[in-house]
């Protein structure tokens, strides 16, 4: 049914196999799978939800073309991010081993096509099950939408830790800045009237009182392990734990949320200093056989939210993939990007910048 449009797009955009680089069309195919999945995916509405996506995002010009007898209108990658979210495309790309930004110009040329062939004479197909025209192409695939972390899922997710946990921390520190001004302006205040006293002296001549500035007892900054400390403590507890019988998810859990990943500045590339402790997480994780672990990416609050949510789901997905070519199951694990949604030290100081850029493990509910 896809098979002109799939071997175009393979053949344009170089969507080459994972397992075979040779046949591209494998990627292409692998591509088309996954985007079935999403689109017929029950607990989001099915086809008709998956449709909706666009529409809700003021695509719905769009939308009427792919429906229509008219030309279909493309997606840009812009759009796509909008719809879909970048995660979902860095998940995809992960598995194709490809650019997030190839897997997007394919696929916004290959969901209008997808749509408008699946939807003769703007008829929706009924229900959630994939009809048997384009059954063939889910192959692995069928899983790809209950793994895929759309917006939603992220909102949902970051919805839940506010309940937990409180609100983001940057409300409490604009109060502290509220009571920090009568310090910060009393110094100010003193050297004027200083000034004053020198250029118009009392008429009398009784000694002028010296006036003295006000004591400030400075607030000591809150004490915070070294990343590299944490990461010492972190190889400690994974070796107990590689080296014991049995092993509690509590205790794994622990000793994960201990570590410190470190990346390239601003990129999701793992440093090598960082390989070594990731190796001892997957093989502690593979001491709980069937575990579901959440990987949750999180960063600081410098730069902008939309940027600081980006790279934060790129590396919580860079070391998802390290944890799979370890040995951990691809099935056992789901990458969530959080930003700077969720804070655990106070932004305003440089240790707890360090603290908060920081991946964290969780059980799957």
């Amino acid at each position: 049914m896809f098979d002109v449009l799939l071997k175009e797009l393979a053949k344009r955009l170089n969507l080459g196999g994972k397992t075979d680089g040779s046949a591209s069309l494998t990627g292409a195919n692998s591509l088309m799978g996954m985007l079935l999945s999403l689109m017929f995916d029950d607990k989001r509405g099915g086809f008709s939800g998956f449709i909706d996506r666009f529409r809700a995002k003021g695509l719905g010009d769009a939308v009427t073309s792919w429906l229509g007898n008219g030309e279909n209108k493309i997606l840009s990658t812009a759009q796509l991010e909008t719809v879909l979210g970048p995660q979902v495309l860095a998940q995809m790309a992960s598995r194709l081993d490809l650019a997030p930004s190839a897997v997007a110009t394919a696929l916004g040329q290959l969901i209008p096509t997808a749509i408008d062939k699946l939807s003769p004479d703007g008829r929706l197909p009924t229900g959630s099950v994939v009809p048997d025209v384009a059954k063939s192409y889910l192959g692995n695939f069928a899983d790809f939408a209950s793994t895929a972390v759309l917006p939603e899922t992220i909102a949902t997710h970051a919805a839940q830790h506010t309940l937990a946990h409180g609100p983001s921390s940057s409300s409490s520190n604009s109060k502290l800045w509220l009571l920090l001004i009568p310090v910060l302006i009393a110094p100010l205040f003193f050297i004027k009237q200083c000034t004053h006293t020198l250029e118009t002296p009392p008429a009398n001549t009784a000694t002028p009182v010296t006036a003295t500035a006000p004591e400030v007892t400075p607030i000591a900054p809150t004490a915070t392990a070294a990343p590299d400390a944490l990461s010492t403590d972190a190889a400690t507890a994974l070796d107990a734990l590689i080296s014991s019988e049995t092993v509690s998810n509590e205790a794994l859990i622990s000793a994960l949320n201990l570590m410190t990943v470190h990346f390239d500045s601003g990129t999701a590339e793992i440093k090598a200093d960082s390989v070594a402790i990731v190796e001892k997480a997957a093989v502690a994780i593979q001491k709980i056989p069937g575990l579901q672990l959440q990987v949750g990416g999180h960063t600081d609050n410098r730069g902008l939210a939309v940027d600081n949510q980006k790279l934060s789901e790129a590396r919580a997905v860079a070391v998802l993939e390290r944890l799979v070519t370890l040995g951990v199951g691809r099935g056992n694990l789901n990458a969530v990007g959080f930003g700077d949604t969720a804070p655990r030290a106070d932004n305003s100081t440089k240790p707890g910048r360090a603290k908060n850029r920081r991946i964290e493990f969780s059980v799957k509910n």
